[in-house]
């Protein structure tokens, strides 16, 4: 059976091949992000992320993109070898959901800066060894990140257990459709998934 053809009766196929989303990031979370994406039928993935030549981070780049050429023969891949920081760096016009799944805080500001009045949904994941959070941001809307977490901060590398990095892509990307779909269920709300418990909750987030 056509892996397109499992979702027909569980989502709107037809919806979400006419839709473009970007996914900032292509570490474990944002390529299984992306991977989902062009499983489920997105019409275009615009991924942004920059590597510098001869680092293993292109490889990893260049090989995610192929393989997501083969999932999906329908899905119209777009790299952009930026990072969200740079200067020069702007959202393309046509997309409708962000998957903010960077691993630093300066980019993760960034990104909700640059669609402010915009109405776009920015699907926002970060993971930390077996702990992860979602939540979705409609800027000014919704609290800024730096309200909602309070440990607001960099941190370096980041070391992550890749089983968590699996079940939270999965429930981004659940979060991204109802997005699409124009019924958003994290909005003003966070997910919080422990595999240390293990446990899952979802908490409003309260504005101060």
């Amino acid at each position: 059976m056509d892996i397109l053809l499992k979702h027909e009766n569980l989502v709107k196929r037809d919806v979400l091949k006419r839709v473009s989303i970007l996914v900032a990031g292509t570490g474990d979370l944002g390529s299984m992000v992306s991977e989902l994406s062009a499983k489920l039928g997105i019409g275009k993935i615009y991924i942004v992320d920059r590597v510098d030549a001869g680092d293993l981070g292109k490889k990893r780049a260049e090989a995610l993109i192929r393989r997501l050429s083969q999932i999906s023969g329908e899905t119209l891949i777009q790299w952009i070898p930026k990072n969200v920081e740079d200067h020069d760096f702007s959202l393309p016009e046509d997309i409708l959901v962000i998957m903010d799944c960077l691993d630093n805080w300066k980019g993760h500001v960034k990104l909700e800066s640059l669609t402010l009045g915009k109405d776009l949904f920015i699907v926002f994941g970060r993971v930390k060894e077996m702990y992860g959070q979602i939540t979705t941001l409609l800027p000014p809307e919704t609290p800024p990140l730096r309200e909602i977490f309070e440990d607001f901060k960099e941190e370096g590398e980041l070391k992550v257990y890749l089983p968590l990095a699996m079940a939270l892509a999965s429930l981004q990307v659940w979060e991204m459709v109802n997005s699409l779909l124009g019924r958003p269920r994290l909005l003003g709300k966070i997910l919080t998934l422990d595999l240390w418990q293990p446990s899952l909750e979802i908490a409003q987030i309260n504005r101060s």
